[in-house]
């Protein structure tokens, strides 16, 4: 039998203290058990259950699931749970549903900030259906909330897995995931040579679309690290047009590229992308909101209308509080928040929000975010001015505000 690329994915017995200890008492023992189960099922080849498990004790572990009161809809963990254990009764599991199912359980668990559960179950759901995308996407979550020799563990895994299926894609975004890891420690030469690569490999297969908008989008940011600004432009411009309408990435290049004409000078058409992008998204994910309010305060304190400055810190205090768990990005947009402070002369705020910048960038292990944050409460900041980048960023602006506008109403 062919060992799984996840072996060295935790017990589940050490994985239990942590599912049990942070979920509620009612369904806590029962997704232990179901997470236990589907990694002893695919340590063994993920074939039949019956000489592994027996099938009295697969049911007697379904009807615990379902209990006495009727299955709920939507966000009824039960469900997920069920949908496991009757899969892995039927004699040649489904390897496809018992993955998904995993993955509505990580759904169900992260936002309440249950992220042992959550985090668990994306690697079960790659444990069961060992394929690239499953991995890469458990470790792209495992980043997200911190847990970054997780993260780099899984996707050594889905590497290998993408070179193994052909899966060049994924392949590409492996890279642009290793890539983005350097930009979080300040190595942009690093991280622009992975991403160049990734760009390369998109020339060579002839992708297009989503995958070579993100490999465009993420060399914007690279080169806006290094201060590459005409080279940042052009690729905001064909990570644009590359992402085409209705992608849930373009939210995202926008806020970046209001980042790059920050670092020009460029406030106004900053302020005026980033107003647009609060009018129309973000409402489904907190953690974005919190960083585009973050980033509207500052080009609001270095467009210097005082009035809008005052009227988004306010929201910003608001978004987080709404954006829990915390993540990788909350350091980095306090950051953000706190030059917005600095330029505006607003100390009682910039202590506050460079005191949780850094507080952030301690508890995700993140120590360029705790030196930024250092740094931006000691260090006076004073705005530039570039009113010649403002004409000449306006074309793109417009581009991206009727892209944004577009993505909306898609």
């Amino acid at each position: 039998m062919m060992q799984s690329p996840l072996s060295v994915i935790p017990s589940a017995e050490l994985l239990g203290a942590g599912v049990v200890r942070e979920l509620p008492a009612e369904i806590a023992l029962s997704a232990w058990e179901v997470l236990r189960l589907v990694i002893l099922w695919a340590d063994e080849g993920r074939g039949s259950t019956e000489k592994l498990f027996g099938r009295g004790g697969l049911e007697a572990a379904l009807d615990e699931v379902m209990g006495n009161d009727p299955l709920g809809k939507g966000e009824d963990p039960r469900v997920p749970l069920a949908a496991v254990l009757a899969e892995l009764i039927q004699p040649e599991p489904d390897e496809p549903l018992i993955a998904r199912a995993c993955l509505c359980m990580t759904e169900w668990a992260l936002p309440r900030q249950y992220l042992v559960t959550g985090l668990a179950f994306s690697e079960a759901a790659a444990y069961a259906m060992p394929c690239a995308r499953y991995a890469f996407l458990a470790a792209k979550l495992h980043r997200q909330y911190g847990r970054h020799l997780d993260a780099d563990r899984l996707l050594k895994v889905a590497e290998k897995l993408a070179r193994e299926e052909k899966d060049w894609e994924t392949n590409i975004r492996v890279r642009l995931a290793r890539g983005n890891v350097d930009l979080l420690h300040g190595r942009y030469e690093q991280a622009k040579a992975l991403m160049v690569k990734a760009l390369q490999t998109c020339k060579r297969y002839r992708l297009t679309g989503a995958v070579l908008g993100e490999a465009h989008h993420d060399l914007l940011v690279a080169e806006t690290g290094l201060k590459d600004y005409p080279a940042a432009a052009e690729h905001a411009d064909a990570a644009v047009g590359a992402y085409g309408r209705g992608h849930p990435r373009l939210p995202h290049l926008a806020h970046d590229l209001a980042g790059l004409w920050m670092e020009q000078g460029d406030y106004q058409n900053a302020l005026s992308v980033l107003q647009s992008l609060l009018a129309r998204h973000f409402h489904y994910d907190p953690v974005l909101r919190l960083m585009t309010y973050a980033s509207a305060v500052r080009a609001a304190a270095g467009s210097g209308d005082t009035a809008v400055y005052t009227r988004l810190a306010g929201e910003l205090e608001k978004a987080l509080t709404q954006a829990a768990p915390v993540t990788v990005r909350h350091g980095p947009a306090m950051v953000d928040a706190a030059w917005g402070a600095s330029i505006a002369s607003d100390r009682p705020r910039l202590e506050r929000w460079a005191g949780l910048a850094a507080r952030y960038g301690a508890q995700m292990q993140q120590p360029e975010v705790m030196e930024d944050a250092k740094s931006v409460a000691h260090k006076p900041f004073a705005p530039r001015t570039a009113a010649a980048r403002v004409t000449r960023n306006q074309g793109l602006a417009r581009k991206t505000i009727a892209a944004l506008a577009d993505s909306a109403a898609a």
